[in-house]
């Protein structure tokens, strides 16, 4: 394939995958653009406990990575998905004093069983 060809097929919205194999992704799955990801400077801690609610209670998040290969429980990265939980608003925050997060791997059999569960409770 030359680049031309590689060209026309990425313009129509072609990818590749971990077989370096090209497939069109489905329609509903696209990714906004990237004005649309910007974080809203909204959601920074502000280091205080000003203008959260006082009813909201302490909650436990338990993430489970589901992975093939196992790796550093320090490398699974938890910050982000608790920073997308309060900005989601599923958290009142993401310090000590409003919620403890625990992280755990299971190793799984084959590649396509791996994900990520996030589990919140009260």
């Amino acid at each position: 394939m030359n680049d031309i060809t590689e060209s026309i097929l990425w313009k129509k919205g072609y990818r590749i995958n971990s077989r370096n194999e090209w497939y069109l992704p489905p329609k509903d799955h696209s990714v906004p653009p990237a004005a649309e990801c910007k974080r809203d400077p909204g959601h920074e801690s502000s280091g205080k406990d000003e203008g959260k609610d006082v009813h909201a209670g302490f909650r436990v998040v338990r993430i489970k990575s589901y992975r093939q290969r196992m790796c550093d429980v320090r490398n699974l990265f938890d910050k982000h998905f608790t920073d997308c939980l309060v900005a989601a608003g599923l958290l009142v925050d993401d310090s000590p004093e409003w919620c403890r997060i625990e992280v755990e791997q299971i190793q799984v059999d084959h590649w396509r069983y791996e994900r990520t569960e996030i589990e919140i409770t009260d």
